[in-house]
């Protein structure tokens, strides 16, 4: 119980910080890549209005821009522009401020924009990543540069380097969280103790509680047994001594069944011995066979479908009272007139699957969520005709554990079933 509880802290407090993580992660490099993607369109409309070309003089250069201009900003961005006429033959170029393009390259990215049709947009060509604008000239504008009416500037500005420190900034900020992830975990898995100490002190505490009342009270509920079984050789039976005993060995059960979850939650598989090698086809056999009268008595059929020689490795004890416990809650819970059936199969991943079902018409709307809870009965529970404590399932939820198994309960067609996987 304390190593599930401590393990379900570590997993909560990773995840709650992995999904903070991967927000950080995605909120920074999303404001990055729209960082970048503003300051790049900036810088394709400042240097498109300006004819293509970035002005030299401070007093030539406007604001309002994401982008800083300094003396320095000519020279540090790496940028062409092209002139074409309505046919998309260029009429004139610009390559003053690049050095890895040439005209043929040039003409080759101003043939993949025309086709694609679209004012702006982006452009790989030779491992380099180009952002491009396109803007029809005024009159005045395509007079000033010898043209005719019609023409359009392109203008083109070299990304790869920022796409390259784009990139750089994702995998380094994932490798970070990884990394930050780790230290938690182990830093987490180094002081989850600590953090859940009180409530492993409240646990040990109650556990401690049930075990020493658990035993007191054997030895009141013993000498209440024998004064009354005194009572009926010297007076003779009746049904106050009868409801008495009832209760004693009710009250006896309980008792019994609490000290042994105390133990089952807090035995590690090391403690018992699991390896014995169990012949469950023969358990399930014989319990079909001691339950049948049980079954018979109380107006209903059993059906038992074993497969043969089916082995698991386990200890036999536990084994057996997990599935006594769910053949005894099948036959305590099953509708009047109802059947009970009790199958044993190897599933396709080659596992040990045994399900034991009951009619239970009333079961639609349960919550089997809850079923495997300590104390927990469901409303047709509380009959008192269907004695019952609502620990019967939680003890053999803790021997499945301890086998590291696997146990579920579900409803269909009018029937409730419980599937163990061993």
């Amino acid at each position: 119980m304390i190593r599930k509880l401590r393990g379900r802290f570590i997993g909560i407090a990773t995840t709650a910080i992995f999904i903070i993580l991967i927000f950080v992660i995605c909120m920074i490099n999303t404001m990055n890549a729209v960082s970048n993607y503003i300051e790049v369109s900036d810088m394709l409309t400042f240097l498109s209005e300006h004819a293509g070309i970035m002005p030299k003089q401070i007093h030539d250069r406007e604001s309002g821009f994401t982008f800083q201009v300094t003396e320095e900003t000519p020279y540090e961005i790496r940028y062409f522009s092209m002139i074409t006429d309505i046919n998309g033959n260029v009429v004139q170029a610009n390559f003053e401020h690049i050095a890895s393009v040439n005209e043929y390259e040039a003409a080759d990215l101003v043939r993949m924009v025309l086709s694609r049709n679209r004012r702006k947009g982006n452009i790989v060509s030779d491992n380099s990543l180009y952002a491009y604008l396109t803007r029809t000239l005024t009159d005045e504008e395509a007079a000033a540069t010898g043209g005719s009416s019609g023409n359009s500037l392109i203008v083109f500005l070299d990304c790869t380097r920022r796409n390259y420190q784009q990139l750089m900034l994702v995998q380094f900020s994932v490798w970070m969280g990884m990394v930050s992830l780790l230290v938690f975990f182990v830093i987490v898995s180094l002081l989850s103790r600590k953090a859940i100490e009180p409530t492993i002190r409240t646990y040990e505490k109650q556990r401690e509680f049930i075990t020493n009342a658990g035993h007191e009270l054997k030895t009141p509920l013993a000498v209440i047994s024998a004064n009354t079984e005194v009572i009926e050789m010297t007076s003779g039976q009746t049904e106050w001594t009868q409801s008495t005993l009832a209760q004693v060995k009710r009250l006896s059960l309980l008792v019994s069944r609490l000290i042994t979850i105390a133990k089952l939650d807090e035995m590690a598989p090391d403690e018992l011995d699991v390896t014995q090698d169990i012949d469950l086809s023969g358990v399930l056999k014989e319990l079909t066979a001691t339950f049948e009268p049980m079954v018979s008595q109380a107006g209903k059929t059993m059906s038992a479908e074993v497969a043969e020689d089916v082995h698991v490795k386990g200890d036999a004890n536990s084994v057996r009272e997990l599935f006594s416990i769910l053949l005894d809650n099948a036959v305590k819970y099953c509708d009047d007139g109802g059947s009970i059936s009790l199958r044993l199969a190897l599933n396709q991943r080659k596992k040990t699957t045994v399900t034991v079902s009951n009619d239970f018409r009333d079961g639609e709307n349960a919550d089997y969520s809850r079923f495997f809870d300590r104390f927990y009965r469901g409303e047709e529970s509380h009959n008192s005709e269907k004695a019952g404590f609502g620990i019967g399932l939680s003890m053999a939820q803790s021997i499945v554990n301890i086998h590291k198994g696997s146990i579920s309960a579900s409803w269909a067609d009018g029937r409730i079933s419980f599937t163990v996987i061993l």
